[in-house]
């Protein structure tokens, strides 16, 4: 009897034994493929692992890490000591420019993908510069967040900075509830979990391109989703208008979709609120209406954010509605 305990022992240890060995091994596998392949999904990942952390405000839910860095889809992305996108940030200069423009909004503002000379906020700069403009940007924009979460965070960070101009980057999917899970062990620290994770939503992916027009009214749909939009929204507008800032929501289209864009009632919804807040709204989707989504896109990664070229031609639009 005590001999087959052992060898039932033993054998169940053999089995445990060579799994965990199985299980390291595809691990390792599969560190080394996503260093040489790299993978949307992954590099998202790495950038939740190495420039956030976890933020106690639940409507916030995370923040970037201050003096952060990391190399994510062959893009150094540099998180300053104030929290957000940029190598380099002088106070005095901020104090001292004749706009001060902070931009809200989610990882299309942060710039995923491009690097920093070339993202949104430094082609305006740049642009300001040299027509002689003294203007100064702060790029707030942290990847997976909502209007409800860069509205909080600005209250929580960025209040105190007192700029003169707020741009609130309304991504199409904004009013999109988002989780504060932070998933499970397996997938926080596994690239063998992610990709397990990624398999399993495959079956059930809202945002193919065959099912995402179906994603974006579902979310609209919900009352509680657009209720959250328009409170949040007149929150910053209150605000605004006690410290006299300017307020301008820049609604920024889903660039794969521009062949056949059948969202404008979304774009009509922000619109409304916009007026009966006495927000400004500019719109970018007929900019961008004739362009072809794989000149404008991250496409090499199946990736949905604006490549380099997208940047560029939201900068220069923006750029001119300012000076206009």
């Amino acid at each position: 009897m005590i001999q087959k305990i052992k060898n039932s022992f033993y054998n169940l240890s053999t089995v445990f034994i060579s799994i965990i060995i199985v299980l390291l091994f595809i691990e390792i596998v599969l560190n080394i493929k996503n260093k040489i392949i790299l993978d949307y999904d992954i590099e998202m990942w790495k950038y939740a692992k190495k420039l956030k952390e976890p933020h106690s405000n639940k409507k916030i839910n995370h923040i970037h890490k201050k003096n952060s860095s990391a190399k994510l889809q062959n893009t150094k992305i540099s998180i300053n000591s104030y929290g957000f996108r940029g190598s380099n940030f002088n106070l005095n200069d901020w104090n001292e420019a004749d706009k001060k423009i902070l931009f809200l909004g989610s990882s299309v503002t942060l710039g995923w993908g491009v690097d920093e000379n070339y993202i949104l906020t430094s082609n305006i700069e740049k642009l300001a510069k040299k027509d002689g403009k003294n203007w100064e940007i702060i790029n707030a924009g942290v990847g997976n967040y909502n209007t409800q979460r860069y509205i909080n965070s600005y209250f929580e960070f960025y209040d105190k900075f007192n700029p003169n101009l707020i741009i609130v980057q309304y991504f199409v999917n904004d009013a999109e509830i988002l989780t504060n899970e932070r998933g499970n062990f397996f997938t926080r620290n596994f690239h063998l979990g992610v990709e397990v994770w990624k398999y399993i939503s495959l079956l059930k992916d809202d945002l193919k391109d065959s099912n995402i027009f179906d994603y974006y009214n579902s979310v609209y749909e919900v009352e509680k989703n657009k209720n959250i939009v328009k409170n949040e929204l007149k929150k910053l507008k209150k605000h605004c208008d006690l410290r006299k800032i300017d307020c301008i929501l820049v609604f920024t289209p889903d660039f794969k979709l521009m062949k056949k864009y059948d969202l404008r009632f979304i774009n009509e919804y922000i619109k409304e609120i916009c007026i009966n807040l006495n927000i400004t709204f500019f719109d970018l989707t007929n900019k961008f209406q004739d362009f072809d989504s794989n000149n404008i896109t991250n496409v090499e990664y199946n990736d949905r954010h604006p490549n380099v070229e997208g940047h560029k031609i939201m900068a220069n639009t923006i750029y001119k509605y300012l000076i206009n």
